[in-house]
């Protein structure tokens, strides 16, 4: 910890606090006790934020362990998510060639280490390789690939997400091409599969225990020789993953149900890292909210939480377009979203900006070609899914989360289960666990997302004055609260890039409703007396009938009014009932800022300010 001290005094800006240094610390001691041999037999994990120093701590550990005769015989495994980490610990630390070695799917990766694995006292490997190699192997200490001097290596990190395995959910409509592509070579697995996908699956009501039949076993027709039928055919990735997903869950019970636009599905997952892991250090910055840890904690038993310290993020800025950012919406309002992103950009086209946007939607190609002021150079764009794998944009000081990643309710089952321990046949999973688990993937893709711009690194225990866009619908979650937890301190501004007239009765509405709340008096309106103003009432025999589904869906769920909505710091409230059926005044953060607890203000003044 002293040459940690050193490192940061002497070659950078970053001042870490007193608690952060404590966290660093702790790190530095489950190292050690791995290294020794005393570290329990768990998941330690480390969620300090970006840009603190876990990296850096860790290297300089690693490498004084290295010179260190007494530790020759310790081997150290680093599981990192991508190549380009893999070169950037190889960057920090002082290892030869000859006592590293490179487990990859990447060859020329691979020769920059010693080819023999079990010489190499430093392994480093994907997190992909491990799920994927592991499932081969009963236990930890019989993967032997990974050993060193014959035995399992003894200091263990994971850099990154950690889950006990790959959570599996299938959609029908996924797998409807399966019917035609095995026909021919397969006509009586292809029968049972027709009445399986369009009979059995579609008879299910609710969510439900199925036991899929075996079809593999009876019928001969394992992976291997499926996915060649498929390459024969030329099938994309995406349905030979579909299919392989599918072949995986074939003779097992999973949970079947109808999910949304998903449709109809099945889910159970796949364990494959073994519990003799442990002891694993891994390192999410995420760790702190996401549920998918608490689920490991609660049912597994096995998170060691280590020390955190907080970041101020004081010199952040949360700008927030409330509207729908999944890629339904994207395609839905595709000119409208361009048209406001390049708007924001062409404000300030003198800072370097990253956009991260959904993939297969041709955005940077429409967007560039409307930044005319910009330097190109300093745009960035990279895809939703990959935007974890790199932190090169880390000097753009302006960022934009064009939308985000939502997972399906299913998806989040599938998760929950996974990370507690419970298939299908043990019984339901509850909706509780299943919108935490919602909530706190939700947390970790903004978070993720954000930090891959310079709020992820610090002056002193500060971040890095940035702004960061975010396109999101607060029935979505995406509201202050949420921004609250993630970035302390920081504050929070709507924004609107692109501004649309209230007309008609939908004007006639909000009109009325900022009428109504301009009297400090009035804490409710109720939807009747709204309806009752814009004439969605009629008389029949002497008594009011509202048209409350036309309110609805003229009017509530109206885009532009949701927003207008938002913006005068108003809700829909339940009044005490289980339903909502009117109007109140937000809680709006003090100042237009996230700084505390929220207060019950409605003044237009400072709201207008």
């Amino acid at each position: 910890m002293a040459q940690v001290r050193e490192f940061f005094n002497n070659k950078t800006s970053h001042r870490p606090s007193e608690e952060m240094y404590e966290a660093l610390s702790d790190i530095a001691l489950t190292l050690e006790d791995m290294a020794n041999g005393k570290a329990e037999n768990k998941i330690h994990l480390s969620s300090l934020a970006p840009g603190i120093g876990k990296t850096q701590t860790i290297c300089i550990f690693l490498n004084l362990l290295l010179k260190n005769e007494d530790y020759r015989d310790q081997g150290i495994l680093i599981c990192l998510s991508t190549y380009d980490e893999i070169e950037s610990y190889m960057d920090k630390m002082e290892v030869d060639q000859s006592n590293r070695s490179i487990l990859t799917s990447e060859h020329k990766l691979n020769r920059l280490g010693n080819p023999n694995h079990n010489d190499a006292q430093v392994l480093f490997t994907t997190q992909q390789r491990m799920y994927r190699r592991l499932k081969q192997y009963e236990n930890f200490s019989k993967a032997d690939e990974f050993f060193y001097k014959g035995k399992p290596r003894q200091i263990r990190i994971w850099d990154e997400s950690f889950l006990p395995g790959d959570p599996i959910v299938t959609r029908r409509d996924d797998l409807l091409f399966l019917i035609g592509a095995l026909r021919n070579p397969c006509p009586e697995f292809t029968a049972e599969l027709d009445e399986l996908l369009n009979k059995k699956l579609l008879d299910v009501k609710g969510e439900s225990l199925l036991e899929l039949p075996d079809l593999i076993e009876k019928h001969g027709l394992d992976l291997n020789k499926l996915t060649g039928i498929l390459k024969q055919q030329n099938r994309n990735k995406e349905d030979v993953d579909a299919a392989s997903n599918f072949w995986f869950l074939l003779g097992r019970s999973v949970s079947v149900g109808k999910d949304g636009m998903m449709g109809c599905t099945a889910l159970s997952y796949d364990e494959t890292i073994p519990d003799d892991i442990s002891p694993l250090l891994v390192l999410d910055a995420s760790g702190s909210y996401r549920a998918t840890y608490e689920e490991m904690a609660s049912h597994r038993k096995n998170i060691i939480r280590l020390k955190v310290a907080h970041k101020d993020h004081s010199d952040l800025e949360i700008h927030h377009w409330v509207t729908g950012g999944g890629k339904l919406s994207f395609i839905r309002r595709t000119d409208e979203y361009i048209e406001g992103i390049a708007n924001t950009i062409n404000e300030e086209p003198d800072k370097e900006w990253l956009i991260i946007i959904h993939k297969d939607m041709e955005l940077e190609n429409r967007i560039r070609p409307m930044l005319e002021k910009a330097d190109q150079g300093n745009i960035h764009f990279i895809n939703w899914g990959k935007h974890r794998s790199t932190n090169k944009y880390s000097q753009a000081d302006r960022v934009i989360l064009a939308g985000t990643l939502y997972l399906s309710g299913s998806q989040h089952e599938s998760l929950g289960r996974l990370s507690a321990g419970k298939l299908p046949e043990h019984g339901e999973y509850p909706e509780e666990a299943i919108n935490r688990v919602a909530l706190g993937e939700l947390k970790h893709i903004i978070l993720q997302g954000a930090c891959r711009g310079a709020v992820r690194l610090c002056e002193g225990n500060k971040c890095k004055p940035c702004k960061v866009f975010i396109m999101g619908a607060k029935k979505s979650g995406v509201k202050p609260e949420l921004f609250q937890e993630l970035f302390p301190k920081s504050t929070y501004h709507l924004w609107r890039p692109i501004t649309r007239e209230l007309t008609g009765k939908v004007k006639a509405a909000m009109d009325y409703l900022i009428q109504r709340f301009d009297d400090p008096e009035v804490e409710y309106v109720s939807f009747r007396e709204v309806m009752k103003s814009i004439g969605y009432i009629t008389i029949v025999d002497g008594k009011e009938k509202y048209d409350s589904a036309n309110f609805s869906k003229n009017i509530r769920q109206h885009r532009e009014f949701d927003i207008a909505l938002y913006e005068a710091v108003l809700e829909e409230t339940s009044r005490g009932t289980g339903r909502m059926n009117g109007f109140s005044q937000s809680l709006l953060w003090e100042d237009i800022s996230i700084t505390g607890e929220p207060k019950r203000v409605f003044d237009r003044n400072v709201y207008q300010k």
